[in-house]
C-alpha cells in the first residue's frame, strides 16, 4: 500500500489556519496542529475543525502536542487534552502521546473508540533507543491505539538499519509511522519502502521531520 501523504497546518490563529486549508489540493489527509494556534479552546478549536471539514475534503488528524513531546502547548494537562476530547466529533484520527496523563489519555482513547475514530499513539525519543526499548514502546503503543508513531534522529547507517529491522518485525501485527527528526532526506525512501505509514509534510512553516510537499511527492514515487 502506498505511504500517504499528510499536509501538516500549523497556524497562529483559525483565520489563518482556515485559510491555509483552502490553499490545500494536494495529499491525502490534513494534520490539524492545534497546539499552535495562540489561543485554544474546546469551542474554538471545534468551529475551526468544522471550518476545514467544509473547505477540504480530506481525513482530519487532530493534534494537541505538549511542549516535551516536540509540541507547542504549554498550558494546564486537562485543558490541553479537553481540546482533544471535544474535538473528537469532526475528525477522522486523534493523535495523543503516550506519556500524557494516564487517567486524560485513557478517556480519550475510550472516548475514540466509541466515536470509531482512529487512534495515533504517539512517543518522542530524545536519544537513539536500544531495540528492546523501541519494540516496547511500539507494542505498548499499538496495545492501546490503532497506530504507533515514533519521532527519533537518526544519525548513522546502523540506526537507519536498527529502525528498518523494526518495521519488517512489526508491520505483522500493526501500522507503524517514524518521524525521523533529520534534515537529510535520504532516510525516507528507506522508511518509507520498509513500512511506515505516513509521510509528513508542512505547509508554510518547517517542522523538523516534516518536509516540502514536492519532495515528499517525488519519494513517494520511489516506492510505488
Amino acid at each position: 500500500m502506498r505511504p500517504k501523504l499528510c499536509i501538516s497546518i500549523m497556524e497562529e490563529n483559525v483565520e489563518n489556519f482556515i485559510r491555509a486549508s483552502r490553499e490545500i489540493s494536494e495529499g491525502d489527509l490534513i494534520e490539524a496542529r492545534v497546539d499552535y494556534l495562540k489561543e485554544a479552546s474546546p469551542t474554538l478549536v471545534k468551529r475551526l475543525l468544522k471550518s476545514i471539514k467544509t473547505q477540504v475534503n480530506k481525513p482530519i488528524i487532530l493534534v494537541n502536542r505538549m511542549e516535551s513531546e516536540g509540541g507547542f502547548f504549554s498550558g494546564d494537562e486537562s485543558k490541553r487534552l479537553d481540546i482533544l476530547l471535544e474535538g473528537l466529533e469532526l475528525c477522522d484520527f486523534v493523535d495523543i502521546e503516550l506519556n500524557s496523563e494516564r487517567n486524560l489519555r485513557d478517556k480519550i482513547i475510550e472516548s475514540a473508540k466509541e466515536k470509531r475514530k482512529r487512534i495515533i499513539i504517539s512517543y518522542l525519543f530524545k536519544s537513539f533507543p536500544e531495540k528492546n526499548t523501541l519494540m516496547n514502546i511500539i507494542e505498548r503503543e499499538l496495545n492501546l491505539g490503532d497506530i504507533a508513531k515514533i519521532s527519533l534522529k537518526i544519525s548513522s547507517p546502523k540506526e537507519l538499519l536498527g529502525i528498518l529491522e523494526i518495521l519488517l518485525e512489526v508491520k505483522r501485527f500493526g501500522e507503524v509511522i517514524v518521524v525521523p527528526l533529520t534534515k537529510s532526506y535520504v532516510v525516507y525512501p528507506s522508511l518509507l519502502y520498509f513500512g511506515s505509514k505516513f509521510l509528513y509534510v508542512y505547509h508554510k512553516k518547517p517542522a523538523e521531520g516534516y518536509i516540502d510537499l514536492e519532495t515528499a511527492k517525488n519519494l513517494i514515487k520511489l516506492v510505488e
